[in-house]
């Protein structure tokens, strides 16, 4: 795999060379979600500008939306290791056969949520669709109910919580 190295020398690279940088929570909060893209790219007609968002970039991520409105050329992207990964390094389970999916503010198809046996699932989930609503989701589409469940939230932060249980068990949570 890629070093966390290279995440590091990358990232401090980027920001040495950069006079802006944007994304930080407090900061975004204190600019209106319409100005956000005015913000980012008053300061691009200026200098380079770092964009930092948590997450996995490219994978329903703030990349989207930087992508329409700046194009590719204009951005380097630098990412991190993916949320899914850690999860399922957590609980010690392959990836190369997993399918992922995001219940985060998006609507998943049928098929995507299929019951096959054998089959993993990674979900990214939101406040409205947490890990029961998730579950729920799930047993309606197949999934019996001793499947398991794992449940992860701030991972690679000091207040990572990490949840192991069944579906009819998450359906709890």
């Amino acid at each position: 795999g890629i070093s966390g190295l290279y995440q590091i020398f990358a990232l401090l690279a980027a920001v040495w060379l950069i006079d802006a940088v944007i994304g930080l929570t407090y900061i975004l909060s204190m600019v209106r979600r319409a100005k956000k893209r005015e913000f980012i790219s008053s300061a691009l007609q200026q200098r380079d500008v770092v964009v930092m968002v948590s997450g996995d970039p490219g994978f329903h991520s703030f990349l989207t939306r930087l992508r329409s409105v700046f194009g590719s050329e204009r951005l380097t992207v630098i990412p991190g290791i993916s949320s899914l990964q850690v999860a399922f390094s957590r609980f010690a389970m392959p990836w190369q056969e997993a399918a992922f999916l995001s219940l985060h503010g998006n609507e998943e198809s049928e098929a995507a949520l299929a019951y096959k046996p054998g089959r993993a699932i990674g979900i990214l989930l939101d406040n409205k669709m947490h890990a029961a609503a998730a579950a729920r989701k799930l047993l309606e589409h197949g999934w019996p109910s001793t499947a398991f469940a794992g449940v992860c939230a701030n991972l690679s932060y000091p207040d990572e919580c990490v949840w192991r249980g069944t579906l009819t068990d998450a359906l709890k949570l």
